[in-house]
């Protein structure tokens, strides 16, 4: 049950940034954006594991939800 999620972040100072945003809010740094296959944005970013039953947050090497399961 779990899935990742990729979470856009500040390269510059490490800030987690908003989908939308075209500069971070702290660095003024601007997000890069690299145009994948057929027109997929990719973002610089961290994998965030989370549970695809409940949404919530988990840990790296976590398999279940502790609250799904």
């Amino acid at each position: 049950m779990v899935r990742s999620l990729i979470v856009p972040y500040c390269k510059n100072c490490g800030r987690k940034l908003r989908e939308e945003a075209e500069e971070c809010p702290d660095c003024g740094a601007k997000k890069i954006i690299k145009e994948g296959k057929e027109g997929e944005k990719n973002y610089t970013g961290i994998i965030v594991p989370y549970c695809k039953n409940c949404g919530r947050k988990l840990r790296e090497e976590a398999e279940e939800c502790p609250d799904c399961d």
